[in-house]
């Protein structure tokens, strides 16, 4: 018998690190190192609660929990975290995680401009519905972070839109987190 936990639902890793996201201390929004380093430390933390064999830097991916079964290990999750403004995060990451095989795939990436985001949002969709192989359980899990209405990106604020597809890239789900703080004090 496995003491291995579910896999979260989207759903779930939207709450978790809404709820999570004041512990990550991060002064301003703008700063691209502390935001990888909170992320990947906060997949990090959970799959290792989860009791599965987090890897980094596995097959060219930022995270991945793997999972063992009696006679198998497969990848449960496999994570990108993408926050640099002059990359494309679906040529990029998302196409990687498209074309890997997982029960969970989830991109962290930055948009604060609507228009921007909601064409990545399209294009995430339009990538999965590309896709010819693909795990009959497979889901993908999109967040977008920004800075938040009335906010600027040296303010200490995130907003986070996520948004689940299945595995024909239906958009299945989406959820809002309105402006959190980035740290305790504010």
């Amino acid at each position: 018998m496995s003491r291995e936990s579910p896999l979260p639902t989207p759903e779930q890793i939207f709450d978790k690190l809404v709820k999570e996201t004041p512990d990550f201390n991060i002064s301003i929004y703008q700063v691209n190192r502390p935001w990888t380093k909170a992320i990947i430390g906060f997949f990090h933390r959970w799959g290792q609660f989860l009791h599965r064999m987090v890897l980094l830097e596995f097959m060219n991916l930022d995270m991945v929990w793997m999972k063992r079964d009696e006679n198998q290990e497969h990848i449960d999750l496999a994570m990108e975290h993408e926050n640099l403004s002059q990359t494309n995060p679906i040529e990029d990451e998302w196409k990687k995680l498209v074309n890997v095989k997982a029960n969970l795939k989830v991109l962290v990436t930055y948009e604060s401009n609507p228009d921007r985001a909601q064409k990545i949002v399209t294009e995430a969709g339009r990538l999965v519905k590309l896709n010819q192989l693909r795990l009959p359980q497979e889901t993908y899990f999109l967040i977008i972070g920004c800075h938040g209405e009335g906010k600027t990106m040296r303010d200490p604020f995130v907003c986070y839109d996520g948004y689940s597809f299945d595995n024909m890239g239906n958009l299945i789900g989406h959820f809002s987190s309105g402006t959190i703080p980035t740290k305790r004090q504010c």
